[in-house]
């Protein structure tokens, strides 16, 4: 009954672009980056600390219990 137009002709673009190497380009943004990368690397580096220092201290405290419950068992 009627005219039917169909166009199936996709047209994509895709572009990446790099804010980090475009910051660099401006010093006031790559010293901004360079300061949130040190902070960041200082949080991993408590945060691991405080980890090892957790699981050595529940090590500590599952000995501590297990001594007792032996004691409790003689």
């Amino acid at each position: 009954m009627g005219n039917h137009i169909q166009n199936s002709e996709n047209i994509s673009l895709s572009r990446n672009l790099n804010f980090e190497s475009l910051y660099n380009q401006i010093p006031d943004f790559k010293r901004s980056d360079e300061k949130i990368k040190k902070y960041d690397m200082q949080m991993q580096r408590q945060i691991a600390f405080l980890n090892a220092y957790s699981k050595q201290k529940q090590k500590k405290e599952n000995q501590r219990l297990l001594k007792i419950k032996m004691s409790d068992s003689l």
